[in-house]
């Protein structure tokens, strides 16, 4: 057995042992509001099949999402807890499929503590994994990953016949990803700089491309044909113009992931109060200053550094137009920028320990384990508030409304 193959092992295994410490206390957690309207959907869904192809979530077209939520509501019914558990299995897959992807650009090392950094839920996004309904990130961030794998095998394959075969596998997973949710289109980027570095022309890098752009294309013109999606947005000019404030916003909260507590801003007055309503203040600021750093790290940095930076910021821009500018930003949705941050995480910090004496690695080992044990206390802050936030009166009542014609009388 080769060592990815065993890192590949150790990292599936530490995965899923992370992932169940950090998010089995969501296994009991009610549905959320953000439920509600999947669920509205799937139960007539069950004598119209036809329901599937409608819009559930206006304006996006995300087919395979809808019928993965439908096929779970079929297995599980309302118990709610079944929901959070395969989100959570489907999270564990997503950690080895990164620490996968990741094993060329980053080696080994870097690779499997991304894949474990993932897996454990950073505070930024473990809502992501905690609300039933999510899985249109959880599933395109799947295929947006294997589609890197495949893309990455189809140009290191020796035989045309086999590059070919690879690269429609590849553009399948695409399709899938795109099925899924609309912010899989950004897979594009990440695959290209993934291809670069093992091109034999750059013929061959264009010709694979050139199969994503088709897709994409096709996959544009449906949105145009239908007025669903990009095509709704692109008409709205004030997601244009908000689209650099809110990547900037969103990437400060990925790195700092405080946000403003409704039950913390009550009591204002108090000192941390204070702090936490002036952070949330100078984002735009703090993101200036993180685009910054990380333009410095592009310019000084490896060409692994360079490609994890460009396809961040790929998967950001989605984010910016997707949400429109009255929406609130909702860091569930950064569950697939999460993947290059983890990995930039986990880049930055084997270089840092590289170049450290023993004094300066023991300190950045306690940093590391604070950080991670802060992580932890963010994602059972989600696990609390989305379990408030399901037994709110309210969501119960419309809960049992719908759950009433279908369960049986006791």
């Amino acid at each position: 057995m080769n060592q990815r193959l065993l890192l590949l092992g150790a990292v599936a295994c530490g995965a899923l042992f992370c992932a169940l410490f950090v998010f089995q206390p969501g296994f009991d957690n009610n549905f959320v509001p953000e439920d509600v309207p999947l669920l509205e959907d799937a139960i007539p869904a069950h004598g119209a099949s036809g329901i599937l192809a409608t819009r559930w979530i206006e304006p996006f077209n995300r087919p395979l999402s809808q019928l993965a939520f439908w096929c779970e509501f079929r297995l599980f019914g309302f118990d709610s807890g079944r929901y959070v558990m395969t989100n959570t299995l489907i999270h564990v897959v997503n950690a080895v499929l990164l620490a996968w992807l990741l094993v060329g650009p980053l080696g080994l090392q870097a690779a499997a503590v991304a894949g474990l950094l993932f897996a454990l839920g950073l505070g930024f996004y473990g809502k992501a994994v905690l609300t039933a309904s999510n899985v249109p990130d959880l599933l395109a961030t799947t295929f947006a990953l294997a589609t890197g794998i495949v893309a990455r095998q189809s140009q290191l394959a020796r035989l045309p016949q086999q590059r070919a075969g690879w690269m429609t596998i590849a553009g399948g997973l695409y399709a899938l990803a795109l099925a899924s949710k609309e912010t899989g289109i950004m897979a594009m980027v990440m695959v290209g700089g993934l291809l670069w570095p093992h091109r034999r022309s750059l013929g061959s890098v264009i010709r694979k491309i050139s199969v994503l752009v088709t897709i994409c294309i096709a996959y544009l013109a449906f949105q145009f044909v239908g007025s669903s999606g990009i095509a709704q947005v692109v008409r709205d000019p004030g997601a244009w113009l908000a689209l650099p404030l809110r990547a900037l916003r969103l990437a400060t909260y990925m790195t700092i992931p405080v946000m403003p507590d409704p039950q913390l801003m009550a009591a204002g007055e108090t000192l941390l109060g204070r702090g936490v309503a002036l952070l949330d203040q100078v984002r735009p600021v703090l993101g200036l200053v993180i685009l910054a750093l990380a333009a410095l790290w592009f310019v000084r940095g490896s060409g692994a550094a360079r490609w994890l930076l460009i396809s961040y910021l790929g998967f950001l821009l989605p984010f910016g137009l997707i949400h429109l500018p009255e929406e609130p930003i909702d860091l569930q949705h950064a569950y697939l920028p999460a993947t290059c941050f983890c990995g930039l995480m986990a880049y930055g910090l084997r270089a840092l320990w590289m170049r450290s004496g023993r004094g300066r690695q023991v300190l950045l080992s306690i940093l590391v384990f604070v950080g991670l044990a802060a992580d932890v206390m963010l994602v059972r802050r989600l696990e609390w508030t989305a379990q408030t936030l399901g037994e709110n009166p309210e969501n119960r009542a419309r809960i049992e409304a719908l759950s009433s014609p279908i369960l049986p009388p006791p």
